[in-house]
């Protein structure tokens, strides 16, 4: 096992054991399952990780990275539930930054305040996030 940050041994930050196989993808449960909380924090892991010839699935919830090529192997998740924040909207030019984890419905919330919206519907636009729709392709017809 790799060298993990110690930022994530807090109880809600690391995944392991009967835990950590809960989010198994095509069968491979992974040996960890970490929640990054900064770009940061991610670019620790995917080093730590690099360095221990480990392999990373980066997930949301576990239902998107089901999307794509099987992944050859899964030693760790990287689920980026912790950034799901907005961190610029400016409505009148039409742009906005936000982090991967950001749901799709959060965004619209902030956005329909402004009567704007993000012509996406994806399927299980309940908890689709804007990274995993611009990782897997899938935003819906409306695109």
């Amino acid at each position: 096992m790799m060298n993990i940050p110690t930022t994530f041994w807090a109880v809600d930050r690391i995944l392991q054991g009967l835990d950590a196989e809960a989010w198994a993808v095509d069968g491979m449960a992974p040996q960890a399952v970490l929640f990054p909380e900064s770009v940061e924090e991610v670019v620790d892991v995917v080093r730590s990780a690099s360095a221990a010839g480990l392999a990373i699935v980066p997930a949301n919830r576990t239902s998107g990275a089901r999307t794509g090529n099987r992944p050859r192997r899964c030693n760790l998740i990287v689920s980026l539930t912790r950034m799901n924040r907005v961190l610029e909207y400016e409505p009148a030019d039409l742009t906005a930054r936000v982090e991967a984890g950001c749901s799709l419905s959060d965004f619209h919330s902030e956005t329909r305040r402004h009567g704007q919206w993000l012509p996406l519907d994806p399927p299980e636009a309940a908890t689709a996030t804007i990274g995993g729709l611009a990782a897997t392709d899938d935003p819906g017809p409306l695109r």
